[in-house]
């Protein structure tokens, strides 16, 4: 299956956010219906943060739905591994989408304020986009919990920076951009 399959009403969504700045971005997104999937379409009406696969498959793939469930893993890595057991394989393994936000979440901070060119010439230098942001737009605790979003002072701002950050890359990999609803 594709991402494009997923219509809201008819599926379920499992969203899983690597991190606090993950988990804050898309619960922003969701309160402003900027998403391919709704509040009402996601198990229990929250994102999780768990990331444990059987965790996952014990908490939610376990249950009965009356509608398909899609998997939308926001994380980092797309060398994390999500392995589902036998039992879920079959029901699910074409459903799982890793929505990959690489290197971190906070190139989008980098991206927002036209620092990208900067950062990708000064990256020689190793800092991780979160260390950057503390260095040079001096952001404590950056990934403290709504630290992220009080950077951007509107949605379309956020939205703006998740594009243009997919243009810039060219990346192949499903990232944010490809979960955005064609508001």
């Amino acid at each position: 299956m594709q991402i494009s399959e997923y219509i809201s009403g008819h599926h379920y969504a499992l969203c899983i956010c690597e991190g606090r700045a993950e988990e804050d971005l898309i619960n922003y997104l969701l309160d402003h219906d900027r998403l391919i999937f709704k509040r009402s379409d996601l198990i229990f009406g929250k994102v999780t943060r768990s990331r444990g696969v059987k965790k996952i498959q014990d908490e939610y793939l376990s249950l009965d739905f009356e509608k398909p469930v899609f998997i939308f893993r926001i994380v980092d890595s797309k060398n994390e591994r999500f392995k589902l057991d036998a039992a879920f394989e079959g029901r699910y393994s074409d459903k799982v989408f890793n929505i990959i936000t690489r290197p971190e979440i906070e190139i989008l901070i980098i991206r927002k304020n036209n620092d990208y060119g900067a950062y990708t010439n000064r990256s020689k230098t190793k800092l991780k986009p979160s260390e950057y942001c503390q260095s040079a737009y001096k952001i404590k605790k950056i990934k403290s919990e709504g630290i992220f979003i009080n950077v951007f002072s509107n949605i379309n701002e956020l939205v703006k920076s998740i594009e243009e950050y997919k243009r810039l890359t060219g990346s192949r990999e499903y990232n944010l951009s490809d979960i955005l609803s064609s508001f």
